[in-house]
């Protein structure tokens, strides 16, 4: 074996025995250790329900085709929490967001969240050159909240 093998060897060697010797320092048998802790179960079920509308001055607009995305985000915070979308084809829109609209994290039952609709033109919420229309709740909701009424009234242009 020339020389630089087996200096790497010597070198292996040695670490798998401090390796092996700390393992055996620090294995613990499962019955002294006690019950692993269950996993978190994941958020299942609604988190908001409701419906959307147009305001009376925004109506005599045909909005067909258009895409509506329902955002929920917490009270304290900019980020969203959940978001759904959809294709709208008539108003008043019904919608419901679920665990699988959520994108990061689960909801705490003690949080409030702002359920807010953006109607959107061209169906990309963050492009900033298209006609935007939006409304939200009239007051922060709890996780499983339903029947939110959310008027679309604020317009960018």
């Amino acid at each position: 074996m020339p020389r630089s093998l087996k200096s790497a060897f010597i070198s292996l060697s040695i670490s798998f025995l401090f390796m092996s010797a700390c393992q055996d320092h620090h294995w613990e048998p499962y019955d002294k250790m006690g019950p692993l802790p269950e996993p978190e179960k994941p958020f299942q079920g609604e988190l908001a329900s409701g419906q959307v509308d147009l305001a009376e001055s925004l109506k005599s607009t045909d909005y067909k085709g258009w895409s509506l995305f329902i955002v929920v985000r917490p009270v304290e915070g900019a980020s969203m929490f959940a978001a759904t979308k959809e294709i709208v084809t008539q108003f008043p829109v019904p919608f419901s967001v679920t665990a699988k609209h959520i994108m990061v994290g689960k909801p705490n039952p003690k949080e409030k969240f702002v359920v807010e609709a953006v109607l959107d033109k061209d169906g990309n919420i963050d492009t900033q050159d298209d006609i935007i229309i939006s409304g939200s709740a009239k007051d922060p909701v709890e996780v499983g909240t339903d029947n939110i009424l959310i008027v679309i009234d604020k317009g960018k242009k």
